[in-house]
């Protein structure tokens, strides 16, 4: 959100959003702007487009002016990440880079094509149980955080597993808990 809201419009230049093995990379058109400098950042602020940011706040995609880079220093530390690094030397890209935390590393490595094994189950099968061993709360987006897919791919995922018996959901959809109805075989 602050890549599109911060970018400077007035060049053809796409956000770039590259994600490796240990980090991501996101960069956008246009360093720095108005009365915002590398001393002062990321305290001050200044909004190079005000109509966007102020869409974006309107329609919701934003909680309110200021907050961004705080929000997501808080939301990277939560989930157990280091500090997001700024490359403010740039003039005309803002890069920002977050590398991969332990915490997510803890899952086994995921191939795509996975091989069944185990009693009939791949590896992102296996993962996913595993969690529910642990968090049978678990949201989609956890999931998909701590094994590294999609949600969707998660949400078709999990529906395989209810289908060859593995998991059922108690409680309703909203509030209710993944039971695990067959044990993994280590």
């Amino acid at each position: 959100m602050n890549a599109v809201c911060h970018r400077t419009y007035e060049s053809n230049g796409p956000i770039q959003f590259y994600q490796y093995d240990d980090r991501i990379e996101i960069m956008n058109p246009g360093g720095l702007y108005g009365k915002v400098n590398a001393e002062n950042f990321p305290l001050v602020n200044d909004y190079r487009n005000p109509i966007i940011a102020e869409a974006m706040k309107v329609l919701g995609f934003v909680n309110r002016f200021s907050r961004g880079v705080m929000r997501v220093k808080e939301e990277l530390k939560e989930n157990k990440n280091g500090e997001p690094q700024f490359s403010l030397d740039l003039v005309t890209a803002f890069l920002v880079t977050e590398y991969i935390s332990a915490e997510a590393l803890r899952y086994e490595p995921i191939e795509e094509k996975s091989k069944e094994k185990n009693r009939g189950i791949t590896d992102i099968e296996r993962n996913i149980l595993k969690i529910f061993e642990s968090n049978p709360a678990a949201t989609y987006s956890f999931i998909s955080n701590n094994i590294g897919v999609s949600e969707s791919y998660v949400y078709k995922t999990i529906k395989k597993l209810k289908a060859k018996g593995w998991i059922e959901r108690e409680k309703g959809r909203k509030h209710g808990i993944w039971v695990i109805l067959k044990t993994i075989d280590q």
